[in-house]
């Protein structure tokens, strides 16, 4: 077995490739126990690949995930609350499908606080439409009429391309988002 020198850190393209399959990877440990890891010509042409588990991962992000804490406890602390004033936590982002982030986020909260992860909780909001729905809510709260709760959940995703239908999408009313 031959070894490189070769360091894929210094290669902007090898650089990319590294943090896209890693976020993969991140995102298949949030569901399994195990991930397989691998980047094709990742630097000179040598391929690479390797598999890591969940308890691995942890280990290894421990620091990262401690320093998550000592973000929120200061976030707290500067607005002036205390934990107990807190009723829910929304995780969003990529690593809110990270378990080991919502069980830190357990331990600094009480158990009133409900902490909405969709790595704990199949009913949790969905990372993608959070942005959408807090802008809808903020939106409603700058506005005289109140805002209908509803769910993307209610629509059809990934409907099919139909070559009759029109090119452009139809505008929708304001009266009839906010009504």
């Amino acid at each position: 077995m031959t070894t490189n020198t070769t360091d894929p850190r210094e290669n902007a393209r090898s650089l990319a490739k590294l943090k896209l399959e890693a976020e993969a990877t991140k995102k298949a440990l949030s569901i399994g126990t195990n991930a397989s890891f691998s980047v094709e010509s990742l630097a000179e042409g040598i391929d690479f690949a390797s598999t890591i588990n969940r308890l691995r991962y942890e280990t290894i992000a421990r620091k990262v995930f401690e320093g998550f804490n000592r973000l929120i406890e200061g976030v707290v602390k500067k607005a002036g609350l205390d934990v107990l004033d807190i009723d829910e936590v929304i995780l969003s982002g990529g690593t809110s499908h990270t378990p080991k982030i919502a069980s830190n986020m357990r331990s600094i909260f009480p158990d009133s606080t409900t902490i909405l992860a969709p790595s704990t909780l199949p009913t949790a909001i969905n990372p993608s439409e959070l942005q959408a729905r807090g802008a809808a809510l903020q939106f409603s709260q700058s506005q005289a009429t109140p805002l209908k709760v509803f769910s993307l959940q209610s629509l059809q995703p990934r409907q099919p391309f139909l070559p009759d239908a029109p090119s452009t999408l139809p505008r929708l009313k304001r009266e009839a988002m906010c009504s």
